[in-house]
């Protein structure tokens, strides 16, 4: 599976920050939740979730969430275990 393959891979030196919300947004992101469930199940609204979202690939300085998710998983700032 790609996520395997991106675990095994490690951690870069680079010194990205996420906050806590916008780590936990991204890691239910890409454990298969919708934004809407993401919103829904950390009492949040699809803007603020879609907010965070943004956030994460401007510092992650990405584009998609493939890519995000990539990134932080990385530079260890994202554990799917």
């Amino acid at each position: 599976m790609v996520l395997e393959s991106f675990q095994k891979i490690p951690p870069s030196r680079e010194c990205i920050v996420l906050s806590e919300q916008e780590t936990e947004v991204l890691k239910r992101i890409a454990t298969g939740m919708t934004k809407k469930e993401v919103a829904y199940d950390m009492a949040l609204s699809q803007h603020t979730v879609d907010q965070y979202l943004r956030r994460s690939f401007e510092k992650l300085h990405v584009n998609s969430l493939p890519a995000a998710v990539a990134v932080a998983m990385r530079s260890g700032l994202l554990d799917l275990h």
